[in-house]
């Protein structure tokens, strides 16, 4: 294969890992939305989803790095850009760009989504304290039912 087919290859995986993670964004807010909500099945189904771009997004990554570094000399891939024509350094460049922003946006939807969940949690042990104060600092089981807790928490790991 030619440089310059491997070129083409490459800012064409990048404007499909564009279009991957623009649906891993878009799931990510329908996930929010359905956890909002409390629809279960959509929030199960919108999780399947969010795997499996995360899967197909993965393989697209080592796909692109794999060519990257048949692109690459020893004096680095950016030595190889000065190479491109301006018409193809140009798309590669636009490619590029728009892979960093939708990677900030899908950034910025999974960290609302993870505020989210913890403030969810915090204001529902904060009322749970207020409306039952002797439920403060207590640990419940899988059953809810109170455990008496040790001094000294104990973690187990597995691995050991």
């Amino acid at each position: 294969m030619s440089d310059g087919h491997r070129w083409e290859r490459l800012i064409r995986m990048m404007e499909t890992e564009v279009d991957v993670l623009d649906g891993f964004s878009q799931t990510t807010t329908a996930l929010r939305q359905a956890l909002e909500s409390r629809d279960w099945a959509e929030t199960e189904t919108a999780m399947m989803r969010l795997n499996q771009f995360a899967a197909r997004m993965e393989n697209l990554e080592s796909k692109r790095e794999s060519l990257m570094s048949k692109l690459s000399t020893k004096e680095g891939f950016t030595a190889r850009l000065t190479e491109l024509s301006p018409e193809r350094k140009k798309r590669f460049h636009e490619a590029r760009s728009k892979l960093k922003v939708q990677l900030a946006c899908v950034h910025s939807r999974t960290q609302g989504l993870t505020t989210y969940a913890q403030t969810r949690s915090r204001v529902g042990r904060e009322l749970m304290e207020a409306a039952i104060p002797s439920t403060r600092g207590k640990t419940y089981n899988q059953k809810g039912f109170s455990v008496a807790g040790g001094r000294d928490p104990l973690i187990l790991s597995r691995h050991l």
